[in-house]
């Protein structure tokens, strides 16, 4: 019997075998790292516009914190001329005062700022104050705490006693510098003569602009009003707001400092420390030589007066001048705070730091 043939038509041949695996596509590897390189570097670009944007932010919210803490001041300065009559003096002279001398007559040193605290939100601590203490040099030069707060919870001293509103965020360097609490705002002391230790580096105006009227006085050091044209002065001159005849919306009252670039180590309590009135419009508003430590270091500020970089040359260590990118801020005696370019016109800074020269003048 023969055997029938087998049919296979209508069965589904076996799939052939696989093919060998030849791996990933070479073309298809160099796209991906393509993508990827392409994606790190819109990462890169992303971040690179970000963080100066970031940055920016955040000063921008330093700057507006340093302009409420002027106007808290400047609110204060106000309240306190419409208590007295007068606004804060700087300091107390009188002749023959505790037995006489500088360090007796000027006792009890005391800044302006210290006889603003009633009308900031920190007073509880202002009666204690010894009005009547006197400010004996200690044994290293630097003049000793004289005026210990007597406070049974903290005995701490005055001269280190915080208040806000004392620094600005801006601000990098130490807040208790030997001891004293440092502040970054401080009195105009007006377009006034300011001499230094080395008289080369003395000068009484640039390009042909001087010292407006009545800023005579070296240091301001006169009980003559008519002798320094600012608010403060470190003898204490009463200053009333009838004496700002140039009108109030054209005076700086108080300005931004670094205490670092200054000569006077002491602090905010003090009536001769950086922040009470010892900067005038003289320098060159933000001016930052006296901040170096070498002349090498200085010439990179301002080559002009790389030579003068040390701290005594007060012409220029007693300045305005802030960390922030092209902008110092001022309060004003109306009570407005205004931000300043170092590029301003040298005369009319002088005009604006000058109360009673004459000269209405606006930044507008």
């Amino acid at each position: 019997m023969s055997e029938t043939p087998h049919d296979f038509s209508g069965v589904n041949e076996p799939p052939s075998p696989p093919r060998e695996s030849r791996g990933p596509s070479l073309g298809r590897a160099q796209f991906s790292l393509t993508q990827l390189a392409i994606a790190m570097l819109v990462v890169a670009l992303i971040v690179g516009i970000a963080i100066p944007l970031i940055n920016r932010g955040r000063e921008s919210a330093r700057q507006i914190a340093c302009g409420n803490n002027l106007k808290r001041w400047v609110i204060a300065f106000h309240l306190y001329h419409e208590t007295h009559g007068a606004f804060p003096p700087g300091g107390t002279f009188k002749k023959g005062n505790h037995g006489g001398g500088w360090e007796g007559e000027t006792a009890p040193g005391l800044s302006w700022k210290v006889r603003l605290v009633p009308y900031m939100e920190k007073n509880f601590w202002y009666h204690l104050v010894d009005m009547n203490a006197i400010r004996p040099p200690d044994d290293l030069g630097v003049l000793s705490d004289y005026y210990n707060v007597p406070q049974p919870t903290w005995n701490r001293s005055l001269r280190q006693m915080d208040l806000s509103g004392l620094s600005c965020p801006s601000e990098t360097s130490p807040l208790i510098v030997n001891g004293w609490r440092q502040t970054n705002y401080c009195g105009n002391l007006g377009s006034q003569w300011v001499p230094s230790r080395d008289v080369s580096c003395a000068f009484r105006g640039i390009g042909g602009v001087t010292l407006r009227p009545g800023g005579s006085a070296p240091f301001g050091d006169s009980l003559d009003p008519k002798q320094f044209n600012g608010l403060f002065n470190r003898m204490g001159t009463p200053i009333t707001i009838g004496d700002v005849t140039d009108g109030t919306s054209y005076t700086i009252a108080i300005g931004e400092i670094l205490p670092a670039c200054s000569s006077q180590p002491e602090g905010w309590t003090s009536f001769d420390g950086a922040g009470n009135a010892h900067a005038s419009t003289l320098a060159p508003l933000n001016l930052h030589v006296t901040c170096a430590n070498s002349e090498a270091e200085a010439r990179s500020y301002d080559s002009r007066f790389a030579s003068c970089w040390r701290r005594g040359n007060w012409t220029l260590s007693w300045g305005f001048r802030s960390r922030h990118p092209g902008l110092v801020y001022f309060g004003f005696v109306d009570g407005s705070v205004r931000g300043i370019k170092p590029s301003v016109d040298y005369e009319l800074y002088q005009q604006l730091g000058s109360r009673n020269d004459g000269a209405r003048v606006s930044l507008d």
